[in-house]
Order: structure tokens, then C-alpha cells, then sequence
């Protein structure tokens, strides 16, 4: 500003003055894209982007796109300001959405994408003994644990003696022989 008085007196001023309000763009930060099932994906939107006296909203969403299935809204939580975080049950590829809201107007960040990948379940047999007696029934059961919650299983059981398949292939999470001499 200046001011002149109209006696040749002028005085100039300035002053900085802040515009609240929303940022002209946001984006979504995923440190990793690639992950594998029952790991944590965490995404943010940069704070320096963000005018941090504002009080703004951020509107988050997670959709799943399965290798297989139809595409469906997932859960996540949100443990603190601009931070989104899941846990992939299944491989696919989720899609993370943002928009920034501040009462007034809002921002769409778009979306980022996470691919992940499966992980093999892993396996146990539980029952019987590594030695057996002729003519005893031996009863044995599968152990499995599997990263992918989503995950379904089939179970196969064979039973061979010197190499060869012995007695009737089964399936199911417990399978029952009888050994003989």
C-alpha cells in the first residue's frame, strides 16, 4: 500500500497475507505397490501439501479387484490424520481412492493402485506315528495356515509303500488307512 499525504509526503507498506484454504492437488503416497497377502499397506497424503491449520477431511476409500470374483469395497482404519491402512486378505490388485475435503470445497487425489501377491499356505500332518503296526487303522488330519484369509483349500491325501500307490487315494482335511504287511 502507499500512501501519499498531498504535501509530498508518501509512506509505502507492505504485508504478507496467507490464503487458507484447499490445495490445487493431492496426491496419495504408497511407499510399497508390490506386496504379498497379510501384509500391512499403508498410504498417505503428504502433509506438505496439505494447508495444516485447515481442518479438512480426508474421504478414503479401498476397493479389491480379485484375480477371480467380482470387485468389492474392503476395510481399512485410519489410525491418524491423512493415513489410511489394510491388511490384503487375498491376492489381487486394490485400489486406493482419496478426497480431500475442507467444509467448503474438496480435492480428488485420484487413485493408486497395490498389487499383491499370494503366498503359498503352509502345511502340516498331524495324527498317526512314524511307526506303524500292520492291521492298525492310522487317522491323520492337515494343519493349515494361510496368510490369504480369503483362501480356500483343497486337500489331497496318497499313501504309497516303495514308490507305488497303496490303498485309495482320499480327500478332505482328514484322511484314515489301514497299513498292511
Amino acid at each position: 500500500m502507499t500512501v501519499d499525504d498531498g504535501d509530498g509526503g508518501v509512506r509505502s507498506l507492505t504485508r504478507e497475507i496467507t490464503v487458507n484454504g484447499l490445495p490445487g492437488s493431492v496426491a496419495i503416497v504408497v511407499p510399497d505397490t508390490s506386496v504379498l497377502e497379510g501384509q500391512t499397506v499403508r498410504a498417505r497424503a503428504p502433509e506438505a501439501e496439505l494447508n495444516r491449520t485447515e481442518q479438512l477431511t480426508f474421504n478414503w476409500t479401498v476397493t479389491k479387484r480379485p484375480t477371480t470374483g467380482p470387485t468389492s469395497s474392503y476395510p481399512f482404519t485410519t489410525p491418524s490424520r491423512g493415513v489410511v491402512e489394510f491388511v490384503p486378505n487375498n491376492d489381487g490388485v486394490y485400489i486406493i481412492g482419496l478426497t480431500v475435503s475442507d467444509g467448503v470445497g474438496s480435492v480428488n487425489a485420484g487413485t493408486q493402485q497395490v498389487v499383491v501377491g499370494n503366498v503359498d499356505p503352509r502345511v502340516q500332518i498331524s495324527g498317526g506315528s512314524n511307526t506303524l503296526t500292520s492291521g492298525n487303522a492310522v487317522n491323520l488330519s492337515s494343519i493349515i495356515t494361510d496368510a490369504g484369509s480369503a483362501d480356500t483349500h483343497t486337500v489331497s491325501w496318497m499313501v504309497t509303500r516303495d514308490r507305488l500307490q497303496f490303498g485309495t487315494p482320499g480327500t478332505g482335511t482328514s484322511f484314515a488307512f489301514t497299513p498292511n504287511a
